[in-house]
């Protein structure tokens, strides 16, 4: 894994695409088995990227047609918010004092996988840009293999009470040993 590429934003090949006014990046002619979506922040506003993120997966549903979806519980929420339905929202237990990591949730989304029999090899990932790159690697660790379905904007909270979030500044450091320390794991 590479420590230092990628880190505020998702610079691999990948092919540019619209839909409903929105620019995505994404491999055009994947055929996903499953959608997963992990949350950035803690929020669930309207205002929060999560609801960007719960927008990129019906724009999903639009482009690649609708098969089952697994989504971080802020992600959950939003998407419920603006009509979706009919997908496992995971991570439900984070509070203050229980945070929910990137691995907890690949090891929650692996039991529904397996347990679903749902093809690991084809996973469409969204997360925030600049979370994307470890996202795929930590799906990787779990056996899992995909392609990212991101926005071509990088937007920062700067309300978010998990402050490393709020800016490329806090997330750079945090997200170096968050890296290095998947790398120790794998």
């Amino acid at each position: 894994m590479k420590l230092l590429s990628n880190l505020i934003g998702y610079n691999e090949d990948l092919d540019g695409i619209n839909v409903s006014g929105t620019n995505y990046k994404t491999k055009k002619d994947f055929e996903p088995s499953i959608i997963m979506s992990q949350s950035f922040g803690e929020t669930f506003d309207s205002d929060s990227y999560n609801s960007t993120l719960a927008k990129a997966v019906i724009d999903a549903e639009t482009y690649f047609g609708e098969v089952p979806r697994i989504l971080q519980s802020q992600v959950s929420r939003c998407y419920e918010k603006i009509g979706g339905k009919g997908h496992y929202s995971i991570g439900e237990e984070y509070s203050k004092d229980n945070y929910v990591s990137t691995e907890d949730i690949f090891n929650e989304s692996l039991q529904i996988i397996q347990k679903d029999k749902i093809d690991n090899e084809k996973v469409l990932l969204i997360a925030h840009p600049a979370h994307v790159y470890r996202v795929i690697k930590t799906a990787e660790k779990y056996g899992l293999k995909g392609q990212p379905f991101i926005t071509k904007n990088v937007d920062w909270l700067k309300k978010d009470t998990q402050w490393w979030v709020k800016g490329p500044g806090l997330w750079i450091p945090r997200e170096i040993l968050c890296r290095a320390f998947l790398n120790l794991t794998r």
